[in-house]
């Protein structure tokens, strides 16, 4: 008996320990699993939701499954015919004629079609016959009266292949069709380590209150609505509203005590649909009266139709995310279902942080016996949070999500594969060695890593594949970060030496540099910033403020650089124009959005990354800004849509530092290269998102044949140095002696810095020097810094790596260093002259000559006295002195925009210096625009040179200028206004203020009209305009004609197949012009001939060619200016293409934007 009573005991022990331990197993379950209620009103697009997370999330459907939808289709497609049908009744509309009334009849016939059956061929033709009829077509024009399906159109345009013998239902026709929704449906997946519950409950109104508490508190609401459907009648009822119904569903949800802990997601389905319509169907046609923007701006119509949702929950503390989707678009369901995730692990984050508050609050018996991990785990979610729900929290008007912008940049999926195109033999070999890439290899190639050389980044080589890796380095004007290289002239410097052929030379020659010390990708040269903000701290890295001139330049040096087996890494794309907020800042802080329109973008900002794409750069370096409030690196319409699919470009998206921000978007986005690192957002976490649906390996695929390709195009694979070799992790350590530079680069810096200067003021027969009897030197700028070597300390290297040896530690600690907007920044280097600007674009030269040495070495083979006095602020001039000069610099650097375009302590230093001296010349080495309006008209200020940036031969050049062994022929690149408030509000960049204080906004609504174009639309007068520039001698510039091609396609729009660069036929020559250039003056000098046109409905002129000669004197040569179609064109947003209007062109040439004595014209 008592074995019996313990046998009874132990079995009820048993089972109860059973029972514990299955509770606990689904406790843990239950712990992952996230579950999201699918609301929304008829016609919605729910189902299409259901089907897509099978697609994306569950293997998709199987064959069988597929052919299980034919006969929905074939359904779909009668019952659409039998709408129309009753319509035609109801509106008296008749058909074409009597075989297609028969037509309808026998269509309406509805047959049961057998999963393994064609669809019946005697319905084809009635069909086709039906779908041109006239009274049908009216019929379906007013679709909206009588809940017409939008799916008819899609499935009658592809009726040869639905119709086809062994048809089986694609994901596209799955995700068209459609079948009511009767009952609750389920959809289970797994995304990431959470197990996802979707429930679909129909749009049955009437039962609705038996079914809703059993989904009290779900984890997340996703509600639904057609956006399209505003001006769609209801199924149910021909005087309801799809849009009037979905706001009073939403109201009663939104509002319910079932969902009180609920997140709420607002899903505005059907945004192609809604684009489409509304030019002509405005919704204020269908009552909604209180929206008063624009009529055919989807933008604010879809924000009108989010906010009034919003406004529905009387719950002003209720968390409510939009997204604007279309249910059809996989790629962009996966982008938006990744945000919904991300929310729903943000809000959980939250919570936690919430619980672990209070735990840590309380009264110590309660505290845990580890507190330590409680804070740890709240500080990741803390991290986590900081930018997210977080940033909710704000109080007044101020936007606390990025909700407000979804839809400002459109959406472009899929990301283009590469074809190979001109490159096809590196494709070929490039895809037969990615096929033998495991999934893991591929993402490798995806993502940098530190293999413990001084490289910028590093791409890890795969030993058993013979692949060698890659180092990529800064940048587009020379080196940095080790030793035995030169300073090449800055793009700044480039830009005004208006010289085509010698950009091509510098860059043939920086990049052999490049090669010899084992660097793969030089990350150069800079379009992006286009010098559209003033003030702006990187304008120096680029060539121009004008497109014409920085493509024109650019696309010599890619041609240059790459003839040399060195990719080039053309950066920042796009419309990066500002230094201040360029990055996410103070945790909830996005960064700086660049808000643009089309045509501007096309027309000034793609202009040079387009010329550098015909060249054949090998890679594209996405920007740290937002553009249109997408971030630049995961913005699929920049990258997928302008670059790869409208440029054709073939070679790999590479991120700048940093600057990714997403993982799964910013792969579907076309971003290829993550640096300096994957491991953040790839790595490991594009594997899973790989294994789990999220991202095709086809894309990763994709990404890494893009990258290899390039690597065999160059002949990186064979004619190539190891990477990095000469590229120390430390170069004041033992390293290997890797002599980067050659010879044959002496002529081409010198020539380079000489041509680079601006010499805008002249009087008095100041310069050329002429045995000058006693000369004076005056200002900071004239000397080498006292320090330059990378040896005096750990943050004294960083200095001379970033190039801010002109200015001291303490401002370099502020400027560089700390990266706040707020910070005082320095307008000069101090501390000596400069040759370049500061931070990754800076070089660290072998050697470099400045002004001070190089005139002691002149003065002394001359024995001509000079005096020099660098430190005082009112110097004292020797009244014997018959020539001073003066040398100033304005600073700029990466990391901040500059406090101004002048500065008082070195215009009073001029004044101080010209009230003493008759004769006062004045040398800027100035990183950006540098205005003069302070001095300018001083009598004795006799001469003004823009000495700019010109490397490692800065003293060299600026002497052979001032004593006249060579003429000065460099032109302004920009404009030197009177006043910096002549620029407009494009002199200064954009802070975060007001409702944006979270996220700033910089509005381009100036639109095309920059610099010189600005200058004439507004009628102000400049000091020195656009391409304006003295030289020691005389020219003129005659005879012109305008040769307007016969025989060439002229019509309205291009037609060519997208090669490299655009349509081919962008680059057809349509008109040559012809002048001639004589040298009239006694010394051999250069002149640069430039050709403006005045295209209709667009700015007074704009560049459109360059010519520059060298001229003995009397010498005459005739220069040629090929005009493209691209040329004459201006973009068409609703075609989407160049176009060649018809009218009057008038051509302009001469020698600055103001001075075109010479003029033809064209018309078309």
């Amino acid at each position: 008996m008592c074995f019996g009573g313990r046998d009874r005991t132990n079995s009820g022990a048993a089972r109860s320990h059973d029972i514990d331990r299955t509770l606990r197993q689904d406790e843990k379950r239950l712990s992952k699993e996230i579950k999201l209620l699918l609301l929304g009103a008829g016609e919605s697009g729910k189902s299409t939701i259901l089907k897509q997370m099978k697609l994306i999330y569950s293997q998709g459907f199987t064959k069988r499954e597929r052919q299980e939808w034919k006969p929905v289709i074939f359904s779909n497609i009668v019952q659409s015919f039998r709408t129309i049908q009753e319509a035609m009744t109801e509106l008296n509309y008749r058909f074409d004629d009597a075989d297609n009334e028969k037509y309808m009849a026998h269509i309406l016939v509805e047959r049961e079609i057998g999963l393994e059956e064609t669809l019946p061929h005697d319905y084809f033709e009635p069909i086709k016959a039906l779908w041109n009829d006239s009274g049908v077509k009216a019929a379906i024009a007013k679709g909206n009266e009588y809940a017409l399906h939008d799916n008819l159109t899609y499935f009658i345009e592809d009726m040869e292949r639905i119709w086809a013998d062994g048809y089986v239902p694609n994901n596209q026709d799955l995700l068209r069709c459609r079948l009511r929704t009767t009952g609750i449906m389920e959809s289970r997946f797994d995304l990431g380590q959470l197990t996802y519950r979707m429930f679909d409950v129909g749009g049955q109104r009437s039962e609705r209150k038996k079914w809703i508490h059993c989904f009290e508190n779900v984890h997340c609401l996703l509600f639904l609505v057609a956006i399209s459907g505003y001006d769609q009648c209801l199924v149910e009822d021909k005087d309801g509203n799809q849009m009037n119904e979905a706001l009073m569903l939403w109201e009663s949800i939104a509002n319910s005590h079932w969902f009180t802990k609920s997140a709420m997601i607002l899903f505005l389905n059907k945004m192609d649909l809604f684009r489409e319509k509304l030019p002509h169907s405005p919704i204020t046609k269908y009552g909604f009266t209180d929206y008063h923007g624009p009529e055919d701006d989807y933008k604010s119509a879809s924000k009108y139709f989010l906010d009034k949702f919003k406004a529905l929950s009387r719950n002003p503390e209720k968390e409510i995310y939009g997204h604007f989707t279309n249910a059809t678009d996989t790629n962009l369901l996966k982008i938006t279902m990744g945000s919904v995730q991300d929310m729903i692990i943000q809000r959980n984050l939250k919570q936690l942080i919430l619980s672990i508050s209070t735990v840590l609050s309380a009264p110590s018996p309660t505290m845990p016996s580890s507190p330590r991990a409680l804070l740890c785990a709240a500080a990741v979610a803390g991290l986590a949070l900081w930018q997210g729900a977080e940033a909710q929290s704000g109080g007044g008007n101020v936007i606390k999500n990025d909700t407000h912008f979804y839809g400002q940049s459109p959406p472009v999926y899929p990301s283009p594969e590469i074809v190979g195109a001109e490159w096809a033999d590196a494709y070929t070999k490039a895809k037969a060695l990615v096929a033998q890439m495991t999934l893991e290899e591929k993402v490798n190639l995806t993502g940098g890593i530190d293999l413990g050389t001084g490289c910028s980044g590093t791409i890890s080589p795969i030993e058993r594949l013979n692949f060698t890796g890659m180092c990529l380095s800064d940048a587009g004007n020379g080196l940095r970060n080790t030793d035995l290289v030169n300073s090449y002239p800055s793009g700044i410097h480039v830009g005004a030496s208006w010289n085509k052929e010698l950009a091509f030379l510098r860059g043939s020659s920086m990049g052999g540099e490049f090669k010899r010390k084992g660097v793969n990708v030089l990350l150069g040269p800079v379009v992006g910033p286009a010098w559209r903000v003033v003030r702006g701290g990187r304008n120096w890295e680029g060539f121009s403020v004008d497109p014409y001139l920085s493509g024109s330049l650019v696309y010599k040096s890619v041609l240059g650089i790459q003839e040399q087996g060195v990719q080039t890494s053309v950066k920042h794309y796009i419309a990066n124009e500002q230094e201040t907020y360029r990055m996410p800042s103070g945790g909830d802080k996005e960064a700086v959005s660049s808000n643009i329109d089309d045509k501007t973008m096309h027309e000034v900002y793609l202009w040079p990354f387009q010329d550098a794409v015909k060249a054949g750069t090998g890679n594209i370096m996405c920007s740290y800004q937002r553009v249109n409030n997408s971030y630049g690196c995961a913005n699929s319409k920049t990258l997928n849509g302008l670059l790869k699919t409208e440029l054709g470009f073939q070679g790999f998206v590479v991120s700048d530092w940093g600057a990714q921000h997403a993982g799964v978007a910013a792969a579907l986005a076309g971003m290829d290269m993550a640096m300096p690192s994957g491991s953040e957002f790839w790595g490991k976490h594009l594997v899973e998102a790989v294994k789990n649906g999220s991202v095709p390996e086809s894309r990763v695929t994709d990404m890494a044949t893009r990258i290899v390709t390039t690597w065999y195009q160059f002949k990186q694979d064979t004619l190539f140095p190891e990477p990095g070799v000469g590229m120390p992790k430390d170069v004041t350590g033992p390293h290997k002696f890797v002599e980067g530079r050659d010879p044959s680069a002496r002529p081409v810096l010198f020539q380079g810095a000489v041509e680079g200067h601006v010499l805008v003021k002249n009087t008095k027969n100041t310069l050329p020097l002429k045995s000058p009897r006693m000369l004076s030197l005056f200002g900071y700028s004239a000397k080498s810094p006292d320090l330059f070597a990378p040896v005096a300390g750990a943050l004294n290297s960083q200095i001379w790596v970033s190039g801010a040896e002109s200015i001291d530690v303490n401002e370099f600690i502020s400027n560089i260093i700390s990266f706040s907007p707020n910070a005082s920044h320095s307008s000069i280097g101090r501390n000596g002259t400069l040759i370049h600007g500061c931070g990754s674009g800076a070089t660290t030269p072998a050697v470099f000559t400045a002004p001070f040495e190089s005139l002691k070495i002149r003065a002394a083979r001359d024995d001509t006295p000079l005096f020099h006095d660098f430190v005082s602020a009112e110097p004292i001039v020797d009244p014997l002195t018959d020539t001073c000069i003066v040398f100033g610099n304005a600073f700029a650097c990466e990391g901040f925009d500059r406090p101004g375009v002048y500065d008082n302590y070195t215009d009073t230093l001029i004044k101080t210096v010209a009230g003493q001296c008759s004769k006062t010349v004045v040398v800027f080495h100035n990183a950006g625009i540098r205005i003069v309006e302070n001095f300018v008209d001083h009598p004795n200020v006799t001469a003004i040179i823009f000495a700019h940036l010109p490397g490692r031969d800065s003293g060299e050049a600026l002497v052979s200028l001032l004593y006249g062994d060579l003429s000065p022929s460099g032109k302004l690149p920009y404009t030197v206004a009177k006043n910096d408030t002549d620029y407009g509000h494009v002199l200064n960049p954009d802070s975060s203020e007001g409702e944006f204080e979270n996220f700033p906004q910089s509005n381009f609504s100036e639109g095309v009209y920059l610099d010189y174009k600005h200058f004439e639309k507004e009628g102000i007068e400049p000091r020195y305009e656009f391409g304006f520039g003295l030289s020691y001698t005389t020219f003129n510039i005659s005879n012109i004609k305008v040769n307007p091609l016969q025989g060439v396609n002229t019509a309205e729009y291009p037609a060519g197949a997208v090669v490299a660069g655009g349509q081919s036929d962008l680059w057809d020559v349509l008109v040559i012009v012809n002048v001639d250039i004589q040298n009239t003056g006694k010394v051999v000098g250069a002149e640069v001939a430039q050709l403006y046109v005045a295209i209709p409905n667009g700015p007074a002129k704009q560049l459109r060619g360059f010519e520059k000669r060298a001229l003995q004197p009397g010498e005459v040569s005739t220069v040629e200016f090929k005009l493209t179609r691209r040329d004459l064109s201006v973009w068409n947003t609703a075609a989407q293409k160049w176009q060649l209007q018809r009218g009057d062109y008038r051509v302009l040439v001469g020698n600055s934007s103001k001075n075109l004595a010479l003029r033809g014209d064209i018309n078309y």
